[in-house]
């Protein structure tokens, strides 16, 4: 009987995990599985002992398993877009900057993109500018007065 209580809470811990995706709960639902083949194997298990060993289970599986899941799920979101590599970088201006016009462009690593000034001034063709922000499909650019940098 108590395989059916045990096999209950391995859902709903399973259903928070789910909603989460944060791994808060995986540890306890897999303990309450194991809970669920130990009591269908030892029907008359007590109570007591029962939450002793799902308590040493979820324990252990937590103590063992975290660094190692936490450390997958950084390399998995850790994974860089283009947005970050172009931030803080130097682009080229290809069509003069005029948010006015709503007119600019530059190009960063070999793509072009629209771009609006920061402060709002006029930007010429040529001009080497920094990314400051990045507003939707639009780069927020500011002059670099001194033409170095990486493009």
């Amino acid at each position: 009987m108590y395989w059916i209580i045990w096999l209950c809470f391995a859902l709903v811990l399973l259903t928070i995990e789910l909603i989460t995706i944060d791994l808060v709960a995986v540890w306890f639902a897999l303990s309450s599985l194991i809970m669920v083949i130990i009591t269908a194997i030892f029907p008359k298990l007590e109570l007591m002992w029962q939450l002793v060993i799902f308590i040493t289970l979820s324990t252990t599986l937590l103590l063992s398993t975290r660094k190692l899941v936490k450390k997958l799920m950084q390399k998995r979101n850790g994974n860089e877009t283009n947005l970050e590599l172009i931030l803080n970088h130097n682009a080229i201006v290809i069509e003069e900057i005029n948010n006015d016009l709503s007119l600019g462009a530059v190009r960063i690593n070999g793509i072009i993109w629209n771009a609006r000034s920061l402060d709002g001034n006029v930007i010429t063709d040529g001009a080497l500018v920094s990314v400051v922000k990045i507003d939707g499909n639009k780069l927020i650019v500011e002059k670099i007065n001194n033409q170095e940098g990486n493009i």
